[in-house]
């Protein structure tokens, strides 16, 4: 305690410090605080445009893809679009709120597969809902597409 005291060099603030830890075992201390609200990942079950989408970690590191629950109303190509695993998600190392990868586009006119356009899911401070941006693939004309996605419980 006296350490701590010494680099905080503040006996009032190096008192709430030892406060805080008395009780504590040092693993315990170290784990960061428990949140009673959602998981701090894009991991659980979210609001996409009427449509509900489950994300979940995968087994390869920092990756994610959906499971859709149930399809968004009025999507083109209902057979082949917002089906399970058409979404993967890499979580930045830097910003633990920001996803990047890539969501499977098809063509409107024919339901082909298009290719794998870029996306971008930034969430909110407050975990509770996100901004899902898409880009098309590499030779699909178009702009991207922004969605406001919401956490569900």
């Amino acid at each position: 305690m006296r350490a701590i005291a010494r680099r905080i060099r503040g006996p009032v603030l190096a008192a709430v410090v030892a406060a805080a830890m008395v009780g504590f075992s040092a693993p315990a201390a170290l784990a960061g605080p428990v949140s009673a609200g959602p998981p701090h990942t894009i991991v659980g079950k979210w609001n996409f445009s009427g449509g509900i989408f489950k994300f979940y970690k995968t087994k390869a590191k920092n990756t994610y893809t959906d499971q859709v629950i149930k399809q968004r109303p009025n999507v083109f190509c209902p057979k082949v679009n917002d089906h399970s695993k058409q979404i993967v998600l890499h979580q930045s190392a830097k910003n633990p709120r920001v996803y990047t990868g890539k969501w499977k586009w098809f063509y409107s006119a024919s339901c082909a597969f298009a290719g794998w356009g870029a996306v971008k899911v930034t969430i909110w401070k407050s975990w509770k809902s996100a901004t899902f941006v898409s880009d098309p693939p590499k030779g699909l004309t178009g702009s991207p597409e922004t969605f406001t996605i919401k956490r569900l419980k």
